[in-house]
């Protein structure tokens, strides 16, 4: 572990004398190692929490992909030889992904996806009752789904490094909406009445995980005296180490 001191010098502590330094002696933890092992070298150092001596950034290009398909059918029906009763039947399906979170790492695919597999169905069906009376049925569905995927599990976050997974959560909307409309037109003379009436039944069904697994983190603000007690003891490790009395950490945080 590097680290800056306040006569301009950049320290070291090796496993051994970390291991001094700590209360209990257990020094560095193999579990965190073994985590570390999992991450990417960085490539910018000078954007790091300590400009490079433990820590470095990592800048890549993340790849969005985006596939998307609509499927519309359309038919028209002239039920009999008069023209006197006439159907129409349109549909349409979406059926769109993309990326919505992106890879946290070069070669891993993304964290979650927005799906749309939002769909529509109408249909007409209009009647000639009479030369002056003409009736016309409409019915209409409208389903909406948006579903965006997510990682289950328990989340685990460092105040020095960014997770494997940013642990975005899964949420799905489904709305469907049934249109009954029926409209009625008579033409007596030089006037003409129009009367209907309109049905519609909704429904909107949501469900979110975002607050479905535990979530846990860990920064100094989780420390005793926001790790005051470590900073206080490694400088009175490297002062007699060094042989400077005054010395101090100029970057207590990241250390």
């Amino acid at each position: 572990m590097q680290f800056r001191m306040s006569n301009g010098q950049i320290g070291q502590l090796n496993p051994t004398q970390i291991r001094q330094i700590d209360p209990l002696g257990i020094g560095i933890n193999q579990t965190m190692l073994d985590l570390f092992k999992k991450y990417p070298m960085g490539n910018d150092p000078a954007s790091s929490a300590d400009r490079g001596l433990n820590f470095l950034i990592l800048r890549f290009n993340a790849p969005k992909k985006l596939n998307y398909r609509t499927y519309v059918l359309k038919n028209d029906f002239n039920i009999d030889k008069a023209g006197k009763h006439t159907l129409s039947l349109r549909s349409t399906l979406a059926d769109n992904s993309e990326d919505d979170v992106l890879a946290q790492f070069p070669g891993l695919p993304s964290q979650a996806q927005r799906v749309d597999q939002s769909k529509g169905f109408s249909s007409r069906y209009t009647t000639v009752l009479t030369p002056t009376l003409v009736n016309t049925f409409n019915y209409g569905y409208t389903r909406l789904k948006n579903v965006t995927t997510g990682a289950p599990g328990p989340s685990l976050a460092f105040y020095f490094a960014n997770p494997e997974t940013s642990f975005p959560r899964a949420l799905n909307r489904i709305a469907p909406v049934h249109n009954f409309v029926d409209d009625a037109t008579w033409t007596k003379g030089r006037h003409t009445v129009q009367f209907g009436v309109n049905m519609r039944l909704n429904t909107n069904d949501r469900a979110s995980f975002a607050t479905s697994f535990p979530s846990y983190s860990f920064s100094r603000n989780t420390l005793a005296g926001l790790g005051a007690d470590i900073t206080d003891s490694i400088n009175a490790f490297i002062r007699p180490l060094y042989g400077d009395n005054s010395l101090r950490l100029t970057e207590a945080t990241p250390v």
